[in-house]
């Protein structure tokens, strides 16, 4: 870590570290997520996070936003919000900031649905409003699975329809 002085006084600290993580249910029962607000704290536990973080760094100061935690992404699975089905075999990167959550997704599936270079953001936890945008690919069966699954009113609308045969789309939602 770094401690600057100024003028005979502390001016400012920073404790920087690496980390692996096996199993990210292994965080909830180790790490205190006191450290956390209130808001990222509810959301960790109702995420029902797995899967590995590799090449993780631990960035804490006391200037804002306070803390970073980044990592390498793989082979997790996490539920982004109650009424959502999770997104699974995660492969990306991870960014943990203040109270913001970015994750920068290469590949994953949902319900059968291939999902590519996904940016998924939570900007404020206090303002849980989640930014999607990416690719989507798969058969329609399943992308029809993933809707009518959802909250989204259109779900029931759909389940009225047939749909067969392969397709890929920009996906662009907040939720």
């Amino acid at each position: 870590g770094n401690f600057d002085v100024v003028n005979k006084k502390l001016a400012h600290r920073s404790l920087v570290g690496v980390f692996e993580v096996k199993d990210l249910a292994w965080l909830q029962a180790h790490v205190p997520l006191t450290l956390f607000s209130l808001n990222l704290r509810q959301w960790l536990q109702q995420s029902n996070l797995h899967g590995r973080l590799v090449n993780g760094k631990v960035s804490l100061s006391d200037r804002s936003p306070g803390y970073q935690v980044s990592a390498m992404c793989q082979d997790v699975r996490v539920h982004f919000a109650p009424g959502w089905q999770p997104l699974k075999q995660i492969a990306g990167r991870l960014l943990f900031s203040g109270d913001s959550m970015q994750l920068n997704v290469d590949k994953a599936q949902l319900l059968g649905n291939s999902v590519a270079h996904l940016s998924v953001r939570l900007p404020d936890f206090s303002h849980p409003v989640l930014h999607v945008s990416g690719v989507v690919s798969g058969d329609l069966v399943a992308a029809q699975a993933v809707v009518s699954r959802s909250p989204m009113p259109l779900g029931q609308r759909l389940n009225q329809l047939v749909l067969s045969g392969p397709y890929a789309m920009s996906l662009g939602l907040q939720v």
